[in-house]
Parts: structure tokens; sequence; C-alpha cells
């Protein structure tokens, strides 16, 4: 829980490495987008594994955001003097979200351009000029627009949040950093991210859903719920809610009745997100995948009546079992190290190097197997360095590894 905001940071630095990567290819042509997409994926050399790492990052990413969020949340750290790094915060999600968003719409396949569709129409929603602004005239317009605001408009604006966001103290931990840096790759090498078809206009759509991020603003959109209330009143009325708990939340009574509905509204927060987007990628009844056109709108009595039942009996639960406080036992979840034999800890090195340095050697030299193959060696080996590391740093720091150490004060040595 300590390194949540570190490793998000993390996921950021690597989409950054990976995407200046893909820009030596792409082309921010609409007629030639979706051809210099296939062509990173078959053609140029690691292509594949670019793009591979560089969507994952994105859902890392995303994931550990909500995670860092939700762990602040529920600790109270938006209070005593935090209120700044909490709303910097909630932005640096928000642009997260559309960053993610922007990237896959550049793919210009099939599921890019529906994403793109909602996107126009909930701007259209808004201020016809707005749309004209963000996306211009054409899909050749889009594209430059979307690609503009993707590499270089929306990370600007978050890397100069990032400066802001910073807490008082960081804490650094690069074995921390290299496990989830190798697990991107693991998870990358073993999935492979599909391309899709290419998008063709005026063509029959498939059935077809946005990415998992976005999957519960169409849930809300499968009711016939208008596009501005589903894609920009509702979100943006949870952010501002969020943003709004600080200056009410300023006792610093942990145990408060107010803090005890705080967290009760967030697991029922947590509990409709999950139902929402589980819905936007099912049938309408939840029984499956979305597989036909009859399967997509959902009754919106049925929705509604699951997802008010469901945020009660979510908040209802947690205040009746939250008495002794739910972030308390959190803690033990940070690992506080503890004794153990310097000779034991040399040993699980060395079998761990050896086995780092033989994976690493499979991956380079035997590349030709596959590039999941390849990625998911290299990911093992990351971890195992990270392994290491960490084993190495605890040995040296621990009191039993110095044989000079200073004596307990009031104790005699007898």
């Amino acid at each position: 829980m300590t390194y949540l905001g570190l490793l998000t940071f993390a996921c950021f630095v690597l989409l950054a490495v990976s995407g200046v990567g893909l820009m030596f290819y792409y082309s921010p042509d609409y007629t030639n987008s979706f051809d210099s997409v296939s062509q990173i994926t078959t053609q140029i050399p690691y292509g594949t594994e670019m793009r591979n790492i560089h969507y994952y990052a994105s859902d890392f990413m995303i994931l550990l955001a909500l995670a860092h969020f939700f762990y602040l949340y529920f600790a109270g750290r938006y209070r005593f003097h935090n209120e700044v790094l909490w709303l910097t915060g909630l932005a640096f999600g928000f642009l997260t979200v559309l960053d993610a968003y922007t990237g896959y719409v550049l793919i210009v396949n099939e599921r890019a351009m529906f994403a793109a569709n909602i996107g126009l129409g909930l701007l259209n929603s808004i201020s016809p000029s707005l749309q004209i602004l963000f996306a211009g005239n054409s899909y050749s317009d889009l594209i430059l627009r979307v690609y503009t605001l993707h590499v270089m408009v929306i990370p600007l604006v978050m890397g100069l949040l990032v400066l802001v966001h910073f807490p008082r103290t960081l804490t650094v931990d690069i074995p921390v950093i290299t496990w989830i840096t190798g697990a991107i790759l693991v998870v990358a090498g073993l999935f492979p991210v599909p391309l899709g078809e290419k998008f063709v206009p005026n063509a029959a759509a498939p059935i077809t859903v946005p990415e998992w991020y976005l999957s519960g603003i169409y849930a809300f959109l499968r009711t016939g719920l208008p596009v501005f209330v589903a894609g920009a009143f509702l979100p943006f009325l949870l952010l501002f809610l969020f943003a709004l708990i600080p200056f009410y939340d300023a006792v610093k009574v942990r145990q408060s009745l107010l803090r005890k509905l705080i967290v009760a509204f967030g697991v029922a927060v947590i509990a409709q997100i999950v139902l929402v987007t589980i819905w936007g990628m099912s049938s309408a009844d939840l029984t499956g995948p979305l597989s036909n056109q009859t399967q997509v709108v959902i009754d919106p009595a049925t929705f509604w009546a699951v997802f008010v039942l469901v945020g009660a009996v979510s908040m209802i639960s947690t205040w009746f079992l939250y008495p002794r406080g739910i972030i308390p036992a959190w803690r033990t979840l940070v690992p506080t190290g503890g004794p153990h034999s310097v000779r034991s800890s040399s040993v699980v090195l060395a079998i761990l190097t050896i086995t780092q340095i033989a994976l690493l050697a499979l991956a380079v030299l035997g590349r030709s197997t596959s590039p999941g193959t390849s990625m998911v060696e290299v990911g093992v080996s990351i971890i195992l360095f990270g392994l290491v590391l960490r084993i190495y740093l605890d040995s040296i720091n621990h009191p039993s590894s110095n044989r000079h150490a200073t004596p307990v004060s009031g104790w005699d040595g007898k």
C-alpha cells in the first residue's frame, strides 16, 4: 500500500518510454493509421513487444491509480494539509483515463472508432463548437488532434501535476519498481493485444464494447440514458463529491460517525463501479458476454434497481461491520521485516541470481521462439532481480548483519 503512488508513477515513465518507441513508426494520418499499427505489430523488430508493453502499462497505471486513490481515501490521508495532493490526484486520475482513451482511438480499428463516435457524441451534447475544436470536420482531423492530445498535451499537463502532486516525503524502492515492470512484461507476453478489424466508414459495425475502464459509462448508455448524463454529468458528479470530502472530513478523530459514513460511502462506490464495469461488457441480463444486437439494450428499471440495491447493501453492511475500523487492520499488509539469517539470505541470493542469468540468456539467445515467450522470460528475470536486490538490501541493513553493532542502551551484556 505504501508504494502505490510510486508504482503508478513507474507505469507513467514506462508508458513514456514505450510511447516514444511507437512514435517512430506510427502515422497520425487517418488513411494510414491502422496500417502503421499493423506494420508495428507484424514487421517492425520488437514492435509487438513495444505495443503490448504500452497497452498493459496503461491498464496497470489505471488500476494502480485507482488502488492508490481508494487507499488514501479509506486511510483519511486527504486530511491534515493534504488537500492539494488530493485534488491534484483526482485531476491526475481523470487525465490518466483520458490519455488511455485517446491512445486506443489512435488504432483506428472498429472498437476504437466505436469509442471515438461515443466521445464525439458527448462533445456535441456539451457544445457543437467544442466538438469542432477537438475533432475538426473529418476523421483525418480527429486522428491528428487526438494524436496531439495523446502524445503532447495530456502528458505535459500530467507531468506538471506530478510536480505538484509529489508528497513531502517520497519513498523510492527499486525492488518494487522492478516487480511492477516485470509483471507488465509477463502479462504482455502471455496476453498479446489483438489488432482488431480496420474501421470502414458506413459499413456494418460488429458488436463490440469499449475498454474496461470505460465500459461502466457504456452500461449507462445502454439503458437509454442521454450521452451527456452518462459520459459527463455522472462521472464529474462523483469526482465533485470526492473533491469536497477533505473539507467536510476535517476532524482528527478516526472513529467518528462522519468517518464511518465516509468509509461506507467509499465501499458502496467501489461495489457500484465493479457492477457497471462488468455490466458494460456483458449481455443485458448479465448472463454472458455481449454477442448480438438483441443483448445491447439494458432494461432501465432492472439496471437502476440492481445499482441502488448493490450500493445500499454495501453501504449498510460496511456501516455495521466497521465498529473497530477497517484501516488499522490494513497496516498489517505493509511488511515490517523480521529476524533472518544472513547466511540463508546469501544462499537464496545465489540461487535467484543463477536463475535470473539463465532466464535472461534464454530470452536473448532464444528470441526466435516467440516474442511472447521472450517477454515472459525477461519479465521473470526482472522480477527475480528485484527479489535479489530486496534480499541483499535487507541483509546489509538488518542489525544481525553488523557484528559490531552498538549495544542497546541499558543492556549490560550479561
